[in-house]
């Protein structure tokens, strides 16, 4: 079994978990294995770890999987099972202690979002040109799919985005994902990518967010909840 399915197997199993509580065993279960600052104080340590498995609720665990799935599997082609699974986690992790340095101690922090940023700035520079169908219904381009949800991102973590969403864990994710990204292509590769990137941001960048508006199911899927 691919290291993907098994990841998104798990997150959707804790989800189901979770949901099996009552409301006061919830909150509890939250409070055990999220991640704040406060629960690492009082020595949560496996915080961290467990918060990337836990969604807060089924659109956030629902879109957390979409992405996993087509990032996941793009990278994983390409790379052994034991170092996709570290790159996860470390990214998961990453994500978690950097957005504690942004919010308060008590605030707590669930989801994979931090881990599949970090899958997906390694993939944009290992598989540029892999064509994965989200979140259009339509292929394109990893790169160019990274690109806008990178832009994305910047644009709501310094203008006011979801106040639910810890874009620090994504950009801190990436951040992590693209180093790591050019550490496997190699330097050559890793320029080639960045020219594209600066072509795509020139360019087409205007084109391919029109398209990706006409074409992407997420939001349809997204109005449905």
């Amino acid at each position: 079994m691919k290291i993907t399915y098994a990841l998104i197997i798990i997150c959707v199993l804790v989800y189901a978990f979770f949901n099996m509580a009552s409301p006061g065993e919830v909150d509890d279960l939250y409070e055990t294995f999220g991640f704040s600052a406060d629960n690492l104080r009082e020595g949560k340590v496996w915080t961290p770890i467990t918060s990337i498995f836990v969604h807060g609720n089924i659109v956030h665990l629902f879109f957390n999987m979409l992405a996993l799935f087509f990032f996941g599997r793009a990278l994983e082609e390409d790379m052994s099972k034991n170092k996709f699974i570290i790159i996860f986690l470390v990214g998961g992790i990453v994500g978690n202690i950097f957005s504690m340095f942004f919010y308060s101690p008590y605030e707590l922090f669930v989801g994979a979002s931090g881990a599949i940023f970090t899958i997906m700035g390694v993939a944009m520079i290992k598989k540029p040109f892999e064509l994965i169908f989200f979140p259009t219904l339509i292929p394109i381009p990893l790169l160019f799919v990274g690109i806008v949800y990178t832009l994305y991102t910047i644009l709501a973590f310094f203008f006011g985005g979801d106040p639910n969403v810890a874009y620090t864990a994504h950009l801190a994710g990436l951040g992590l994902g693209v180093l790591i990204g050019f550490y496997e292509a190699g330097i050559k590769k890793s320029l080639l990518v960045i020219l594209l990137i600066a072509i795509t941001l020139f360019f087409v960048l205007e084109f391919l967010i029109f398209v990706i508006g006409i074409f992407d199911y997420t939001a349809a899927v997204n109005a449905l909840f």
